[in-house]
């Protein structure tokens, strides 16, 4: 069957129908498009709204925290307690604002409602511009008019492509930067666990002390403390030993009793791991 020519299709009232039916169909897809961006863009808003009410609550609660270590009453436990409870709200803070950052809750919403708001003036423009196309055609509608308004239509819906697709640029840029800082940041914290581990593990490695008091016997009583802690009497001995010590720097002190008057010797000793130190003192007479 041979194909009619263009204008032997050409039926003004048809072609009417058929261009305000792509009309309407655009202009539908269109604010389904603007339902869809506002009811994500919402969600996003809630999501934000709610992290930052917690971030900025959690820092206000922890803020006020070290204020209540001004009571003449606290303990220093209970200053110890507060700084500790201080520095965990902090820190749980900046874990939600990271949360923020690389879920784009506050980005996402940004970004939707930038687009909503391109595509909103998009058909508006479009719906101004379509009514003077009307009154242009003022019931001459012609061939050239017919094919004015499918190009009208078909601008505003690659105006509407380009819009979509930049907001999916950003999208994509924003995520591969996201996750580019991420892997950053776990690689970072992945080193800093590996040297907390090996150091804490050089630190299991005990260490010990081989303490020689050269007037030993000159005293009825002599005691040992390490860190102000008690640790051993070693009463009319030259030679003892302490092992199982974390190594680290302690505060020695040897006191020694000549009927019942004290006398003592104070010194800061150094444990290192997997070493014995060996530590000679005179205890003042």
């Amino acid at each position: 069957m041979e194909q009619k020519p263009f204008e032997d299709l050409w039926n003004p009232d048809n072609n009417l129908e058929a261009l305000r039916n792509n009309y309407l169909h655009t202009e539908n897809f269109i604010k389904a498009d603007l339902a869809f961006y506002r009811k994500e863009r919402e969600a996003s808003r809630l999501y934000s709204k709610i992290v930052k009410f917690l971030t900025i609550l959690i820092i206000c609660v922890a803020t006020c925290l070290p204020l209540l270590n001004f009571r003449a009453d606290t303990t220093d436990t209970e200053k110890l307690d507060r700084a500790t409870w201080c520095y965990i709200l902090l820190s749980v803070a900046g874990s939600l604002f990271l949360l923020d950052k690389y879920l784009g809750f506050t980005t996402k919403w940004i970004r939707l409602k930038t687009t909503e708001l391109n595509l909103s003036i998009a058909l508006s423009d479009f719906i101004q511009d379509w009514i003077i196309f009307l009154v242009t055609v003022n019931g001459q509608f012609t061939k050239e008019l017919y094919l004015e308004g499918q190009q009208k239509i078909s601008a505003l819906r690659k105006k509407v492509d380009d819009i979509k697709k930049l907001e999916t640029q950003d999208w994509l840029k924003e995520y591969q930067q996201s996750m580019i800082e991420l892997s950053g940041k776990v690689d970072k914290m992945s080193q800093q666990a590996s040297t907390d581990l090996q150091t804490l593990t050089e630190q299991q490695k005990k260490g010990s002390l081989i303490l020689k008091i050269a007037n030993a016997q000159k005293f009825d009583t002599i005691k040992l403390k390490l860190d102000d802690v008690a640790v051993k009497d070693i009463s009319k001995r030259n030679e003892s030993l302490i092992e199982n010590l974390v190594p680290k720097h302690y505060s020695l002190l040897i006191t020694g009793t000549i009927n019942t008057k004290e006398t003592s010797f104070d010194k800061i000793i150094e444990i290192t791991a997997k070493n014995t130190t060996t530590e000679t003192i005179t205890i003042p007479e």
